[in-house]
């Protein structure tokens, strides 16, 4: 038997494709936090980011200069990941204490 060659072309699978709005790439990125182990959370983070920059929605909070060094660099600056974190709509604040 000889095998047949497929004509059938696929492309890999790239999540910015489908993240169009604020709220669908918040979600991405929490998502990707909750979903990481607790030592691969800095590195899901980094990913989920370089993400979202390459989306419809990482496009209207970042400038197309922003997401040019965040797609050359291995890491994000903190100033790109957070204007883009806050940009979502998150907030930062540290763990309340109790009491």
């Amino acid at each position: 038997m000889t095998a047949k060659k497929s004509n059938l072309l696929s492309a890999p699978w790239d999540s910015s494709n489908y993240l169009d709005t604020i709220s669908e790439a918040a979600a991405y990125l929490e998502v990707s936090i909750e979903e990481a182990e607790s030592d691969d959370i800095p590195h899901s983070i980094n990913r989920a980011i370089k993400t979202i920059a390459r989306s419809n929605a990482g496009k209207s909070i970042l400038s197309s200069e922003e997401i040019n060094v965040l797609n050359k660099e291995a890491e994000p600056s903190i100033d790109v990941a957070l204007k883009l974190i806050y940009g979502l709509g998150f907030k930062l604040q540290p763990p309340l204490s109790e009491l």
